[in-house]
């Protein structure tokens, strides 16, 4: 039939599709990205419902620095399968990375209700809270990680949520901010003493304080 709604013009529309889609993975993979990019977009001829395609074209946009095509892409992928969790951190990023802070938020906070377990978005979400200075809210999403127990290096966890006390303290000059960032810091390096970020961060706030007292 004309429509292609025929199970043969399926079968090649679908084998025209893979075709195309490993060209551009080959091309990628080779550092052709502007080639790769075409083939990409020639997949979507063929399958322009498929949702990890318009995924794929918008990282490999990404890439190139064509960022309002990535957006467009990674925002079609959300639409076409909003169950997809990759889709979504791609979308969140590239709202981060355009400091489109209430979008990027939306989009984690709708990661945690596909997936509560999602070990990236609270991380994500912690530090563009911490970005905006909305501090408490920013260490909840990082706390949340602790209750769990899924994430492996909680140390390093224990000093973000140092690091943003620290900034709590610089802003608001509150005696609680800087009793929890040092409490915070303390943790992580007693959870690996070898983390030297925090080892440093601690000397500093110290060196920092002692001097103002």
């Amino acid at each position: 039939s004309i429509d292609g709604t025929d199970p043969e013009s399926k079968t090649w529309k679908s084998s025209q599709a893979d075709y195309h889609y490993s060209l551009g993975e080959a091309l990628s993979n080779n550092g052709e990205y502007e080639r790769a990019i075409e083939e990409f977009q020639l997949t979507l001829v063929y399958d322009p419902e498929a949702a990890s395609v318009h995924s794929r074209l918008s990282a490999e946009l990404i890439r190139v620095g064509s960022i309002a095509k990535a957006l467009s892409h990674a925002e079609t992928a959300t639409q076409k399968d909003p169950q997809s969790i990759d889709a979504h951190l791609l979308l969140a990023g590239l709202y981060s990375t355009l400091k489109m802070y209430p979008k990027a938020v939306e989009v984690y906070k709708k990661i945690l209700k596909i997936d509560s377990q999602n070990k990236e978005a609270p991380l994500y979400l912690g530090a563009i809270l911490a970005e905006q200075k909305k501090y408490d809210e920013a260490i909840k999403y990082f706390e949340q990680l602790l209750k769990a127990g899924s994430y492996k290096n909680d140390a390093m966890i224990y000093y973000y949520i140092g690091k943003i006390r620290i900034d709590e303290f610089n802003e608001t000059k509150t005696q609680k901010a800087g009793q929890l960032a040092i409490k915070a810091l303390e943790k992580a390096i007693e959870k690996k003493p070898e983390l030297v970020e925090a080892v440093i961060s601690l000397a500093n706030w110290y060196e920092k304080n002692a001097q103002e007292d």
